[in-house]
């Protein structure tokens, strides 16, 4: 059974993309647009990883990864942006976010981002 990742992404068209990304790149794809379904789920034990947008309507995903953590859940999570500002990785920094992807990236940025969440090797 293929690893499943859940990607919180508000812009339908990109959550179309990584959906072909993922399963290109053996993954199973999960998602929905604002983080309610995943905040919803029963157990996480089932992700490999998270990809969660931080510029969301309402909530954004670091109001939404907060909400996470304090359910307990420590899936890693991979915050994608189009700018990794200081101030985002220093907000981010205490919700134990795993890494960063800077929109647009590349096949081979999601994949490798992704097996480091698997392996746990995130450096």
């Amino acid at each position: 059974m293929k690893p499943r990742v859940y990607v919180v992404e508000d812009n339908g068209s990109v959550r179309a993309v990584l959906a072909m990304m993922l399963d290109s790149c053996g993954y199973q794809f999960e998602g929905d647009e604002d983080g309610r379904k995943l905040l919803d789920r029963d157990t996480y034990l089932d992700l490999a990883c998270i990809i969660m947008d931080v510029n969301l309507p309402g909530e954004s995903g670091l109001q939404i990864l907060a909400k996470l953590r304090q359910k307990f859940v420590r899936t890693p999570v991979l915050i994608a942006t189009a700018q990794v500002s200081e101030n985002l990785k220093r907000e981010a920094d205490g919700l134990d976010v795993t890494g960063f992807l800077e929109k647009p990236f590349r096949r081979g940025e999601l994949k490798e981002a992704i097996g480091r969440c698997v392996d746990g090797a995130w450096t």
